[in-house]
């Protein structure tokens, strides 16, 4: 039996029409409809007990406590039609929520028995009673505000996709599946699984690279203490100028 908040308001989708289409009551007659799916009120169910235990009466917002969706009964005549009609005693009016092997929603009616399934037909998409086990019998109960899951994605029961949800990880799994920062240069780099001495070599890693900074720090000196040496000497040998060769000869006899 399926578990039903009678405070809550479900929308009623299956199998065949997908979550595009809902199950509602027509604003024109007494008539059941499937139509595009929304959030109108003749779209959203609510369930009331019955005086028969596991039953309820299928309610839209729209229609209202006073009716009820109902097997259409002639005279006491088993029939496979259905209608909103005024709330009463009959039995075509007690409805049972029971669960198919892969878990969405069985609806069956005390008056046509466990083995007739309100149903979608499939092609003019009618609302009616059928015995057998088809897509359109599938039914998925969303409550108000919640996002459907399609009744064919749905294996097994919640306490089993709850469980399998929250499983925890083997930790040998967890340990083999994390990535080593060495992926892109696997030829080049030692794990600690494999090194048992990597902290040794590391700090002899750190040790040389900070020798050859100091190594190169002393041959950029030198190299400038080369060239300024050079430069003076090549000062010392370049060959003076007389000023007075520079100042204009004047003639002081004219």
């Amino acid at each position: 039996m399926v578990d039903i908040d009678l405070n809550e308001k479900y929308t009623l989708t299956n199998s065949l029409v997908g979550n595009s289409k809902v199950l509602a009551s027509s604003r024109d007659n007494e008539q059941v409809v499937v139509e595009s799916a929304g959030t109108n009120d003749n779209q959203l169910w609510y369930f009331m007990e019955t005086n028969v235990s596991g039953t309820y009466r299928m309610h839209t917002v729209q229609k209202g406590d006073a009716q009820v969706l109902e097997v259409l009964n002639f005279y006491g005549v088993k029939s496979l039609g259905l209608h909103f009609f005024n709330t009463g005693p009959s039995t075509g009016q007690y409805w049972r929520l029971d669960e198919w092997d892969d878990g969405s929603v069985k609806i069956t009616n005390e008056f046509s028995g466990p083995d007739i399934h309100l149903g979608v037909t499939e092609g003019s998409l009618e609302p009616t009673l059928a015995g057998g086990d088809k897509p359109g019998q599938h039914w998925t109960l969303s409550q108000l505000g919640s996002t459907p899951t399609s009744s064919a994605t749905r294996t097994g029961s919640l306490t089993e996709l709850v469980t399998k949800t929250i499983s925890p990880i083997a930790t040998s799994e967890l340990l083999t599946n994390i990535p080593s920062p060495c992926a892109s240069t696997a030829a080049a780099c030692t794990t600690s699984a494999s090194t048992p001495n990597s902290n040794s070599d590391r700090n002899a890693i750190i040790g040389g690279a900070v020798g050859g900074g100091v190594a190169g720090l002393a041959l950029s000196v030198a190299g400038i203490w080369l060239y300024l040496r050079k430069r003076r000497q090549s000062r010392r040998m370049a060959p003076l100028t007389d000023p007075m060769m520079t100042i204009p000869h004047v003639n002081r006899n004219a």
